[in-house]
């Protein structure tokens, strides 16, 4: 990956991802008397769109701001790794929304008993969701890192032409 089509990808990628966590995020939330499982992957969610919020402003601040040099490989890993942790969970909320657009209450409710028997499958996304916003982060504080030394290296190179 080399130049602005790069860093635009990345940036693609990462809105891309977030949006699939903000409607996957809406959809947990609107289930009534969701069971415990549920809400803790809900509060996965959110914390996972907090961090892809802070990866989208990194990016846009070292590339479009400060049109620093280089690529985001570690960013553009984690977001690759975060969109496979996520397509399960995307698969059944899928799933969920087709069964819960079906007409028949029996249907629905049987759909939803569906879901909610898949708590073990749901603990599983969560620890992948958990798993995803640690690598964003890891990756967050490392590319902070070395965006902060090449300003400090263009800083030091400014006062030593002035």
């Amino acid at each position: 990956m080399d130049g602005v089509s790069g860093i635009f990808a990345v940036i693609s990628l990462a809105v891309q991802i977030l949006d699939t966590v903000q409607k996957t995020s809406e959809f947990v939330k609107d289930i009534r008397n969701a069971p415990g499982e549920l809400l803790e992957l809900s509060e996965s969610l959110v914390q996972l769109e907090l961090v892809l919020h802070e990866v989208n402003l990194l990016l846009h601040q070292s590339y479009m701001v400060l049109r620093l040099p280089g690529s985001p490989i570690l960013l553009l890993r984690a977001l690759e790794a975060c969109e496979r942790r996520m397509k399960p969970l995307q698969t059944i909320i899928e799933e969920a929304i087709d069964n819960k657009e079906q007409k028949s209450r029996a249907q629905r409710t049987r759909a939803s008993f569906k879901l909610v028997a898949k708590k073990e499958r749901l603990r599983e996304l969560r620890t992948y969701l958990r798993d995803a916003s640690f690598d964003l982060s890891t990756a967050i504080s490392v590319h902070s890192s070395q965006m902060q030394s090449v300003l400090n290296l263009f800083s030091s190179t400014l006062l030593i032409h002035s």
